[in-house]
Parts: structure tokens; C-alpha cells; sequence
């Protein structure tokens, strides 16, 4: 008995070894490459919202804050628009979330801080037009459209 041990041992190992081989038999086989890439497909959908395209006047507009500047406060804070001009606004939040808010104007936007949003506004009355932003008006956080 003690011969034949020392034969299965042996007898077990190769057949081990020869299954890590193999692979148990389940080889791949090998996919030829193609020798040019396919085109790229158009999609049919924008992977991002588009913004509304640039007309008229571009104004970029920051909200700065006390977690970034250390103040509340458009930049900049005055604007005069010519009536019937469409304005295309580029506005910014520094750290925070804020609003660019004109009851009057029929204005109600808003940006998280760190990120940028377009918007388009078409001036249709004249005159001079107070603007906020709503969770920071108390800390002075205002400024003023005039429209001629």
C-alpha cells in the first residue's frame, strides 16, 4: 500500500496540473480585431440640457457670498438695458446657493454654488427695476435693472 500512495499523489498532481492548462477544456478562442474603428453614431438626444442659444447682449453675472468673497453681492449690481433688448445672463454662484429674483420683471432664477446658468430676458417696459436674492436680502444682497 505504501507504493501505490506515492502513484495516486503523482497521478492526482498531473491531472490537477493538466486541468490549470487547459483550462478545464473551456479555451477562448481568439476575436480577430477589426483593422479600422467603426464611425461614431450620432445620438439623438444631447447628453447635456442645451442652453438657451446667445441673442442680443451677453452679461455675465457672480453672486458672491461669505463662504467665497466673504460678502453677499451681485457683481455687479447695476445694469441699464435699452427696451426690447433681449440680455442673455451668464450668472455664477460662489459657494452658495442664490437667486437673481425681480417680481416685477417676472425674473426667477437660481444657481447652486459652483455652477453656472443661462437664461435669456427680453426688457418690454422701461423704467428702474429692484432685483434680489431671496434667501440673502437681508444681509443686503440686491441691486437694480433700469430699462430706457
Amino acid at each position: 500500500m505504501h507504493k501505490i500512495a506515492p502513484a495516486l499523489a503523482v497521478l492526482v498532481l498531473m491531472t490537477l496540473a493538466g486541468m490549470a492548462c487547459d483550462g478545464g477544456g473551456d479555451s477562448p478562442t481568439a476575436t480577430p480585431r477589426p483593422t479600422r474603428p467603426a464611425p461614431a453614431q450620432p445620438t439623438a438626444e444631447p447628453t447635456e440640457p442645451a442652453a438657451p442659444a446667445a441673442s442680443g447682449k451677453v452679461v455675465k453675472l457672480a453672486n458672491h457670498d461669505q463662504g467665497g468673497s466673504g460678502e453677499y453681492k451681485f457683481v455687479p449690481s447695476e445694469f441699464t438695458f435699452q427696451l426690447g433688448e433681449t440680455v442673455t445672463f451668464q450668472m455664477s454662484g460662489e459657494t452658495e446657493f442664490h437667486t437673481f429674483t425681480s417680481d416685477e420683471l417676472g425674473i426667477d432664477e437660481s444657481v447652486d454654488g459652483g455652477q453656472t446658468t443661462t437664461f435669456q430676458v427680453t426688457f418690454d417696459r422701461p423704467g428702474t427695476f429692484e432685483f434680489i436674492c431671496i434667501p440673502h436680502e437681508p444681509f443686503g444682497m440686491k441691486g437694480a435693472i433700469t430699462v430706457k
